[in-house]
Order: structure tokens, then sequence, then C-alpha cells
């Protein structure tokens, strides 16, 4: 039976998720890197917006060490990088980056042109991506604790505007 358009918006949607879920991730990262070094968003976004995912977690575990913070900021951030070093980084590309083939009979399978696997058809199912959707969900839920510590955190050590560092720098 071949595969429905309906199955199709389904996988489409389910491929959208994972995207939101790891976009998510990388902003929460972020967060806890400018919350930990007081920084102004727009100078926190200079500073992050070009590291990938495993990078942004090294620096933010890197410096959450440095800066003795809370353990439970370092706890979330390593489990964080595990969860993603284990197999979810490179499912989620296969996900995203993916080229969605129709099989014959039905199902779908999908291959990537980089990276483990590449060039070699991998058989999936629409459930793969919901699966991997709601890890990518708990990871960001765990490092949602790390976030609000980091930012408590920033709160109490931030003594006046002018300690921040300003886009402008004044």
């Amino acid at each position: 039976m071949a595969r429905s358009s309906d199955d199709d918006r389904k996988m489409l949607a389910n491929i959208g998720l994972i995207c939101v879920q790891w976009s998510a991730i990388e902003y929460t990262v972020s967060i806890i890197i400018w919350s930990l070094l007081n920084l102004e968003p727009q100078v926190g976004m200079i500073m992050t917006g070009g590291l990938d995912m495993l990078p942004k977690l090294n620096v933010a575990i890197n410096l959450a060490r440095h800066l003795k913070t809370d353990r439970a900021i370092i706890s979330g951030l390593v489990a964080a990088r595990k969860s993603i070093q284990d197999g979810l980084d490179t499912r989620r590309n296969r996900a995203v980056h993916g080229v969605q083939f129709s099989e014959p009979g039905g199902g779908y399978a999908v291959e990537v042109h980089r990276g483990p696997g590449a060039r070699t058809r991998i058989p999936g199912d629409n459930q793969e991506f919901v699966a991997l959707s709601d890890e990518l969900h708990l990871v960001r839920l765990a490092l949602t604790d790390a976030r609000d510590r980091a930012i408590a955190m920033a709160a109490k050590t931030l003594v006046a505007p002018s300690d921040t560092v300003s886009v402008s720098g004044s």
C-alpha cells in the first residue's frame, strides 16, 4: 500500500516538531551561557550564534565549572550533552537533513548525503520521528531547570546595568 498524503503531512509535522525542540535546546543553552557571563542578549547572540550544539554545550559546561556554579546547572548541561552525543544528534540530522523516499509497498526510507550512514537508505516509520521529538522534549525540560538557576544566579550577582557588556560598548 502506498503512503498517503496524510501520512506525508504527519511525517513532515513531526520533523517540524524535531526542529522546534532542537532550536529550543540550543536557545536554552545559549541563555545559560549569557546568564553565567551577565551578557545582554544581543551580545550573547553574537557570542553563541555561530556555535553548533556540542561546542555550545561544551562552552557552557566549561564556563559553569570555571565559575564554580550551582552543581545542578553543571549536571543538567552534562546530561544534555550525553543524550545528544549518545545518538540524538545523529537521529535529528537524519530526520531534518535526510531525503525522504517512498518505498514500494508503503513506508519510507531516509537517505543522508554526509555524516554517519551517508548515501545509505535507512527504512523508517513516522513513530521514529515521534519518539525522537519526545526525547528531545525531555532534554529541553531537563535544561529548563539549569537555565532558571543560571538566570537566578545572574540576577543575584548583577549590581547595576553598567556591569553588563553592551553592544554599543558603553
